[in-house]
């Protein structure tokens, strides 16, 4: 399943006044593009986004009175943004490692499993007390610009509960997983110019046009890799990367839209 990891105004995101990375990839390369909802759409208007983001911002300051008086403090009035899609597995990918970062007891598998439930590290995460660290902090949903370690839940201006960090808790979670999992060694451009690893089955790809008529893409017959755990990991980890380089730059919020 698609995701999209966004930095920026919290009032572009829930107007939805932003260009998503599939809509970018389809202007870019001249493919007709049309975003499909299933069921109601209840993003905000420009009529209601003011009071419904001065209540949040409320909430959160009422949340986190104790750790960070500030955290919602955040300056909303930046234009730029910056958009990057990400892939569920791809996050699941990099969870998974940071749970077999506490279990060395445990194998880890070379295929994300197709629950991830099932997944002893994973789902013994909360029992064996590791979860509230790394785990938690990368299944959280939105990050704002803060030094502080504030860990919450929240309701949003759309109704959901999210789990809420920090950008700080963010940079200090992808730190850890690089020293323990790539010993510092991270390569982020090169991942994120690898994409997500490649499934059995024909996906297109860029071709040089000879011919103004030609066709701009092919179809590829696509070998599946034998480590997509780690190779998904690793786009995540340079999506998580790009992400935050733009939100400490702009101290912009980081959210994770599904």
């Amino acid at each position: 399943m698609s995701l999209d990891l966004y930095s920026g105004s919290l009032c572009r995101y829930y107007t939805r006044n932003f260009e998503t990375p599939q809509a970018r990839f389809a202007r870019e390369n001249e493919l007709e593009y049309q975003m499909v909802y299933s069921g109601d759409t209840p993003w905000l208007n420009e009529t209601n986004i003011q009071s419904s983001m001065d209540a949040f911002r409320a909430s959160i300051r009422m949340k986190a009175s104790e750790v960070d008086p500030e955290l919602a403090d955040w300056d909303d009035q930046i234009d730029r943004f910056h958009a990057e899609q990400l892939f569920q597995e791809c996050l699941w990918s990099l969870i998974l490692l940071a749970a077999y970062r506490k279990r060395p007891d445990l194998d880890c598998p070379l295929h994300l499993p197709t629950d991830l439930t099932d997944d002893p590290a994973y789902a013994e995460a909360v029992d064996k007390k590791y979860y509230f660290g790394t785990l938690g902090i990368l299944e959280c949903q939105l990050f704002l610009p803060s030094q502080s370690n504030a860990f919450f839940f929240c309701q949003d201006p759309m109704g959901t509960s999210l789990g809420i960090t920090t950008t700080c808790n963010l940079a200090g979670a992808l730190d850890m997983l690089a020293e323990d999992i790539w010993n510092g060694e991270t390569q982020p451009e090169e991942w994120f110019q690898r994409g997500s690893a490649p499934t059995t089955g024909k996906t297109l790809i860029m071709k040089k046009k000879r011919f103004p008529w030609s066709k701009k893409f092919k179809e590829v017959q696509e070998p599946q890799t034998n480590r997509t755990l780690m190779w998904n990991a690793e786009y995540a980890f340079a999506c998580f990367t790009h992400a935050l380089e733009f939100s400490q730059l702009h101290k912009a919020p980081i959210r994770l839209d599904g």
